[in-house]
């Protein structure tokens, strides 16, 4: 249309961005874009979640009318999209041990599909980062458990989660809008290598809810110690409940009962009963009378 910039200047396609995603033009101020990070040098950086932001609609005349506005945002990010796809938890999940973004990877393994969020400094080049990668599917899992969801539901992540943090022992901690932070667990039930250990107060305190019998343990040469249902062993009764090595009982429990590490002086004055249910979980009966369910996320 031939109109140049107050300097008389051609417009820069950098100088169009900053008018089609400035909302100052449709009338609205958006509140602490930027703090001041250093109150002495009077250092500015961009917020990006570290303090709340503010957005205050129709503060004063607009420049563009409202609905011109919106649809330029949708068609910006329409062509985003084509460009450069997100997905559910890009720029939410943080390393905590190098401070880089956690990013999408997909591959295919004999015929099926696998999709896996993993530190970015693992495809860089000259970088390396020792943080737990997870699956899309596991961290819905643990999104929902973290939450409180029976089911994961997106949109309601969207609103809750403003980032995530992956710690160096494979906690993840949820930082929400509401300010409060939330950390989900990683117990290590899958550890590099087998660990061994032999636990006697389980006997008689593990029941199966499938066939109504109790578990039992089996110590295979030594070296794998594990919990399974007596019933699989009986005649006329058919029972398919998982079996649970003793390291997870013994680490799922100490979970429960709120310990770092597992104690059977605690486990024996605390646990009445433990139920196990066909699809993995556990329920924990205390002595007190209140009982809690385990579900791997």
């Amino acid at each position: 249309m031939g109109i140049r910039t107050t300097l008389g200047n051609g417009f820069q396609e950098a100088s169009v961005r900053q008018l089609i995603f400035n909302e100052v033009y449709a009338g609205d101020i958006r509140r602490q874009k930027c703090y001041m990070a250093d109150p002495i040098t009077k250092t500015k950086v961009k917020n990006c979640g570290e303090l709340p932001q503010y957005y205050m609609a129709d503060c004063h005349e607009a420049i563009i009318d409202r609905e011109t506005y919106a649809k330029v945002q949708a068609e910006m990010e329409r062509r985003a999209g084509l460009v450069n796809p997100t997905y559910l938890f890009t720029g939410k999940i943080k390393c905590g041990i190098c401070g880089n973004c956690f990013t999408r990877k997909k591959g295919t393994h004999k015929g099926k599909t696998y999709v896996h969020w993993i530190c970015r400094s693992k495809k860089e080049t000259g970088m390396s980062c020792t943080s737990v990668n997870f699956s899309e599917e596991e961290l819905k899992r643990i999104s929902a458990q973290a939450l409180g969801m029976q089911k994961f539901d997106g949109a309601e992540f969207e609103k809750a989660v403003l980032g995530m943090a992956v710690l160096p022992n494979g906690d993840i901690e949820f930082r929400l809008a509401g300010g409060e932070a939330k950390v989900w667990k990683n117990l290590h039930l899958d550890p590099p290598r087998h660990i061994a250990t032999v636990t006697d107060c389980f006997q008689g305190k593990v029941k199966c809810t499938a066939c109504g019998n109790t578990y039992h343990r089996v110590n295979s040469a030594g070296k794998w110690v594990y919990w399974y249902c007596i019933g699989k062993k009986r005649k006329n009764v058919e029972c398919h409940n998982p079996n649970y090595t003793d390291y997870k009982l013994r680490q799922i429990s100490a979970h429960m009962m709120g310990l770092d590490e597992f104690s059977e002086a605690e486990f024996e004055e605390q646990i009445e009963e433990i139920t196990a249910f066909p699809d993995g979980s556990l329920e924990f009966h205390f002595k007190e009378g209140r009982a809690e369910k385990w579900q791997r996320a």
